[in-house]
């Protein structure tokens, strides 16, 4: 984990939910507020998806997805680099600079989905 720009370690602010969608409908409730209307379309989508398909993915998918959201939000200075990660990608004029924080976003993501056991 990356320290806080004080120092100090990156505590959790929250503890890993299961990957079930109750589970992580309340841990985005509190993490990410702002992306609940988000989490309920994806649920809606995903269901109708696996209903047409007769398959689980569209579902495992959407956990996966809220899995990974949530095991970066927990940790903030993770979220923050994130963050600063794509806005450097989004603002930065050198490539070298750009590259080096797509490449960030892949371990921050990897980390994370290591975290909720993918």
């Amino acid at each position: 984990m990356r320290p806080h720009d004080d120092g100090r370690p990156d505590h959790p602010t929250a503890l890993m939910p299961p990957l079930t969608a109750g589970a992580l409908r309340s841990a985005v409730a509190s993490l990410l507020p702002d992306r609940l209307g988000e989490m309920a379309d994806h649920l809606a989508e995903a269901v109708a998806q696996a209903e047409r398909s007769g398959s689980t993915v569209p579902l495992r998918t959407f956990l996966v997805t809220w899995g990974t959201a949530v095991a970066i939000e927990r940790l903030p200075a993770r979220a923050a680099r994130l963050r600063e990660c794509e806005r450097l990608v989004q603002e930065s004029p050198d490539a070298d600079v750009r590259r080096r924080a797509v490449a960030e976003i892949g371990t921050i993501l990897d980390a994370a989905r290591q975290e909720i056991g993918q």
